[in-house]
């Protein structure tokens, strides 16, 4: 319920949009440094339009999870984000596109082809997520 939390908004254009739970991507990408595990948040990391130069140079960081210092890093904890494709950069008529892992699950108006127009996320909805902090017990081995 938006009436119960205080939202901050943030608008585009953005190279890329990270939110985990745990520091690791993968073995050798830190996307997340001061995540922790259960601790009922998820952690943002939003890389704004920057050149490319510095595009690759936060790529390099990622290994260790200095980039989210650089201007072009917006890093933060939150308990619920949405997430809404706006326009293309350099369009006025198509609209953005979101993916998780390469799946497209949300399209900004315009955005489509012909045959995409049935398609369940031809236009939206904007992406919510929450978190609820001890909904799940996991046991594993040592």
């Amino acid at each position: 319920d938006e009436t119960d939390h205080e939202w901050r908004s943030l608008d585009g254009p953005f190279v890329s949009v990270w939110v985990s739970g745990v520091p690791f991507a993968s073995e050798n990408v830190m996307t997340a440094p001061e995540a922790k595990f259960g601790d009922g948040y998820l952690d943002v990391a939003i890389i704004k339009d920057c050149p490319r130069s510095a595009l690759a140079g936060l790529m390099f960081q990622m290994k260790d999870g200095s980039y989210v210092k650089s201007p072009y890093v917006e890093y933060f904890k939150v308990k619920a984000l949405r997430i809404e494709p706006g326009m293309r950069v350099g369009s006025t008529t198509k609209g953005g596109i979101i993916d998780s892992d390469g799946e497209v699950i949300a399209r900004g108006d315009g955005s489509h082809t012909g045959d995409e127009i049935e398609h369940l996320m031809a236009y939206g909805p904007p992406i919510q997520l929450t978190v609820d902090q001890g909904l799940a017990t996991i046991f594993s081995p040592r």
